[in-house]
């Protein structure tokens, strides 16, 4: 089933149409991939901080419980 299509629609196409023709006409520069590390900053800092309270924690453990 189709749906008939109103002058809404052909006004909208014909607007899709002028778009396409305008933005072939400009030349386009390439977009930027942002960093994988962008915005990774204080993920990176808190995992450090866990790995080193972690060592230490595992030293402490070592000197109070020893094999």
């Amino acid at each position: 089933m189709t749906v008939p299509h109103s002058g809404r629609a052909e006004a909208a196409e014909a607007a899709e149409a002028a778009e396409a023709a305008e933005a072939s006409a400009t030349p386009r520069t390439p977009a930027r991939r942002p960093s994988p590390w962008h915005g990774q900053g204080p993920v990176v800092a808190v995992v450090a901080v866990g790995g080193g309270i972690g060592a230490t924690a595992r030293y402490g453990a070592s000197q109070l419980w020893p094999t």
